[in-house]
């Protein structure tokens, strides 16, 4: 098994996952380019981000001939993928490695940009400026066993809504502030009603007990993600065993 982590701009496509209208989607593109250097095998992932939705440190796994050189093949798919998709490392794994069910935990940030907007940062960002010290607050809720029954969008097809958060935090840099979520795994848009749970109380929205409330599911509070635009995928962790 071949393993990779690939960064992609999210704003050129429709979202990770083949569809049927359309093959703007980051998966095609990748079976697009393993197919020109003759890999026609299935391409696993670690998790499947939505439309717009960027990454830095989303992880792929197929399998390759054993006359590949691993550099080579890198430079191949890079040359292909013509920067729309980017091959950052490539390397071989044990053959029973999967991207998704051997994660130990995926992280995720979000940019917010707080000085003038500008048009160079309309796909990248979040244009706002909240109070730095009330996101953390609401933030640091999000630790420990949470149940995300009220913080995910319907397609997810999970029965299991419980998910084990690790760190959830917010820093300024510079002109943005950057939202670090990192969890066992994620629901449906789950990172995004989060951040607009959490940036709704930093702007005095809401009470502090109302987004309590709604990780507690005793009531939906907040229905509405904030803008995929700002989310990247950044990091999945794995034991050293794999990756």
């Amino acid at each position: 098994m071949v393993v990779g982590r690939i960064a992609y701009d999210g704003s050129l496509f429709h979202g990770f996952a083949r569809q049927k209208h359309t093959n703007r989607t980051i998966e095609t593109r990748l079976m697009q380019a393993l197919k020109a250097v003759g890999i026609g095998e299935k391409i696993l992932y670690a998790g499947r981000t939505d439309a717009k939705v960027h990454a830095f440190g989303q992880v792929v796994a197929f399998r390759a001939q054993d006359f590949w050189q691993m550099h080579e093949l890198k430079s191949h798919l890079n040359r292909l993928l013509k920067n729309e998709v980017f091959f950052k490392s490539l390397r071989r794994t044990s053959d029973d490695f999967h991207p998704r069910f051997c994660a130990s935990s995926r992280m995720y940030r979000y940019l917010i940009f707080t000085s003038t907007p500008t048009p160079f940062l309309n796909n990248y960002a979040l244009f706002a400026n909240p109070d730095l010290t009330r996101l953390n607050e609401a933030l640091a809720l999000f630790h420990g066993e949470i149940d995300l029954e009220f913080f995910h969008k319907t397609g997810s097809n999970q029965t299991n809504t419980i998910r084990q958060f690790f760190r959830s935090f917010a820093y300024k840099h510079k002109d943005f502030i950057v939202i670090c979520i990192e969890a066992s795994g994620f629901l449906r848009a789950s990172v995004r009603l989060i951040v607009s749970a959490c940036l709704a109380y930093a702007r005095s929205e809401i009470k502090i007990e109302q987004v309590l409330a709604q990780i507690k599911a005793q009531k939906r509070i907040i229905t509405n993600p904030v803008s995929p635009n700002g989310l990247y995928l950044s990091r999945v962790r794995y034991s050293g065993k794999f990756i």
